[in-house]
């Protein structure tokens, strides 16, 4: 197996390719190490810009079933944590992190990704 590292915005990102399972990425934020299964990079391939749907694969390969999800919140916690990024989570586990607007964003509404 051969390993290939890049960095995308303080993510490390490594390609690991091994001769008989094809191509998969690993993307490694602190602890929290994601294998991107090879028909989710090809899925992102083409799409711009590559730093947001890089880390849309990393999210979509995390397994999460209804009311096991502590692996993905602790994943984009660490992710804000690592970008300054402020977070808050309420008791039933919905997560919300923060990230201030610039420029005419500043006074503009919240947006929330579900």
């Amino acid at each position: 197996m051969m390993r290939l590292t890049q960095s995308i915005r303080g993510v490390t990102s490594a390609l690991l390719v091994a001769s008989s399972r094809g191509l998969s990425s690993a993307q490694t934020i602190s602890q929290h190490t994601v294998i991107i299964p090879p028909e989710n990079l090809e899925a992102i391939r083409n799409l711009e810009p590559q730093s947001l749907w890089s880390q849309f694969a990393a999210i979509s390969s995390i397994p999460r079933p209804s009311k096991k999800e502590d692996a993905v919140l602790s994943y984009i916690k660490t992710f804000a944590e690592k970008r300054n990024l402020s977070w808050k989570q309420d008791a039933v586990g919905n997560l919300v992190v923060f990230h201030p607007g610039n420029g005419n964003g500043k006074s503009a509404s919240a947006v929330v990704i579900q």
